[in-house]
C-alpha cells in the first residue's frame, strides 16, 4: 500500500486559515480522481477552525471534508484518528 498524506492544522478563523481549508479541499478533491489500486490518500485536518461551522454547507468543515471524500481510498481525518485508519486499512 502507499499513503500520501496533506496535514494542516488551525487553531483560529479568520487570516489564511479559509487558504488551508480550500487547500485541503483541493487535495480531496483531485485525490477523489486517482484509480491506482492500493494507494490512499489523507486529508489530516487539526484544530478547532475545521470543527467550526463550513457556512456553505451548514456542517462543520471536518464534516465537510468527510462528505466530499470517497472513503474508500481518499479520507479526512483528526491526527488522533490516524492510527484507528491504518488498522482498519492494513486489514487488523
Amino acid at each position: 500500500n502507499e499513503f500520501y498524506a496533506y496535514h494542516k492544522y488551525a487553531r483560529d478563523s479568520g487570516g489564511h486559515q479559509d487558504n488551508q481549508y480550500q487547500d485541503l479541499q483541493c487535495f480531496i478533491e483531485e485525490a477523489n480522481k486517482v484509480e491506482l489500486e492500493n494507494t490512499f490518500f489523507v486529508a489530516i485536518a487539526d484544530g478547532a477552525f475545521f470543527d467550526t461551522n463550513n457556512g456553505k454547507t451548514n456542517v462543520t468543515k471536518m464534516r465537510h471534508m468527510k462528505n466530499i471524500s470517497n472513503n474508500r481510498t481518499v479520507f479526512a481525518l483528526a491526527s488522533n484518528d490516524l492510527p484507528e485508519l491504518m488498522k482498519r486499512l492494513s486489514g487488523q
